[in-house]
């Protein structure tokens, strides 16, 4: 998460990167961002905070191939799941089907071998996991766990 995603795109345009995701509370030009991560060959996505509305990222939605939900507030590991954000799946699958967009729906914060599931029975893509894994003695037992 940073102010000025352009910026490192360079270094992540060597790193075989397959999404940039960025938040769209930016105050900066998205489209123009957008079109300048297709052009290195990284398919774009925006990050919703969990207070943001998923109307945000519907201006971009046929332009960007990830919409990031945080179902934490930015900022610190190991936070609790957020539940409530959950609301914006639903409004994004209906949108994709609709409107036929192969977008990836992603969701970040609070998942654990609980959380998970519930996430992807809600129809999220893919689902980021970080203090579950990295705060255990044992990484294999613990993805073990999510699959």
């Amino acid at each position: 998460m940073v102010e000025k995603p352009l910026k490192y795109l360079p270094a992540f345009s060597l790193l075989n990167t397959e999404y940039l995701i960025f938040h769209c509370e930016i105050k900066e030009d998205i489209n123009n961002i957008i079109e300048t991560i297709k052009n290195t060959g990284i398919k774009p996505g925006l990050a919703l905070n969990p207070e943001t509305a998923v109307e945000k990222v519907l201006p971009y939605i046929n332009k960007i191939a990830n919409v990031l939900i945080l179902s934490v507030n930015p900022g610190m590991s190991g936070q609790s799941f957020m539940p409530e954000v959950l609301a914006k799946v639903a409004v994004l699958n209906e949108i994709r089907t609709a409107q036929g967009l192969d977008f990836a729906i992603t969701i970040d914060g609070g998942i654990n071998n609980e959380t998970i599931a519930y996430c992807i029975d809600q129809g999220i893509d893919i689902c980021v996991v970080g203090s579950y894994i990295c705060n255990s003695n044992n990484y294999d037992q613990k993805i073990a766990e999510l699959r």
